[in-house]
């Protein structure tokens, strides 16, 4: 029956009863991070986990991690229909242009950004890179009088390729360190790559809806959550500050 459902209204139909089923499942994790009824071991963590007690941090991490990947997968759904329709390219001039810029610059967003992890943290990290997408994404639907220009296109690509791909190195950290101060480190962790892969799901649902503020709202749009997620960010950032802080404090007691 889905199968016929499929055929008749698309695959946004087949798609909607399992993100139904997901999202009831992606709540009992949060509801063992929120319950005192927690297990025993969960409760009794060493003392070097039980500093971090703002459990609201990590409830809301996967509510943020949702809007930093949002705007990236609505992007990617409606790429194909912004290129071969909207600007009329043929595949030959995707293939030749924009997939090498792809594979290169996918390579250089994971090279570049890993190392600021360290300097940084995740969570700032991952902000700058959310930014900056932001960023690019509301130059472009700036530039719109200018999208018949291949090189406008082309450089939308590397740069989008290159922070889409730090970004996710970021945020993979920052659900690693979530992990790693929650008195339930695999739940959380869970948790947080299902909310980085749901907008997999319902970006693409989405997409016809938000087609229809335009292209240039849509880059505008995007650009705007991408901004408003790396400023929900900064309640994290000082995650990084008080484990060194905390790591060093032992340091010198134990010597």
């Amino acid at each position: 029956r889905r199968f016929l459902r499929v055929i008749a209204e698309g695959m946004a139909a087949g798609l909607r009863p399992p993100l139904v089923l997901a999202a009831g499942l992606a709540l009992l994790p949060v509801l063992l991070l929120w319950s005192p009824q927690r297990p025993v071991r969960a409760r009794e963590q060493p003392a070097a986990r039980a500093r971090d007690r703002d459990h609201w941090r990590l409830l809301l991490l996967p509510v943020v991690l949702v809007a930093l990947t949002t705007a990236p997968n609505l992007t990617s759904a409606v790429s194909a229909e912004f290129l071969f329709t909207e600007l009329g390219w043929d595949y030959q001039r995707f293939a030749e242009l924009l997939l090498p810029i792809g594979a290169l610059a996918g390579l250089l967003g994971a090279l570049a950004l890993a190392p600021s992890i360290t300097v940084w943290g995740p969570a700032r990290a991952t902000a700058i890179a959310a930014a900056a997408l932001g960023v690019v994404w509301l130059g472009f639907a700036a530039a719109a009088p200018l999208w018949a220009d291949i090189r406008i296109v082309a450089g939308l690509a590397a740069f989008e390729d290159t922070l889409q791909t730090a970004l996710l190195a970021c945020a993979y950290a920052l659900a690693l360190l979530a992990a790693a101060r929650s008195p339930l480190p695999t739940s959380v962790f869970v948790l947080a790559m299902a909310a980085l892969n749901l907008p997999r799901v319902f970006a693409p649902l989405l997409a016809p809806t938000a087609l229809r503020v335009g292209w240039v709202g849509l880059f505008a749009a995007c650009g705007l959550l991408s901004l408003l997620a790396a400023v929900a960010l900064v309640p994290w950032f000082g995650w990084r500050r008080r484990a060194s802080t905390a790591a060093r404090r032992t340091a010198s007691s134990s010597g």
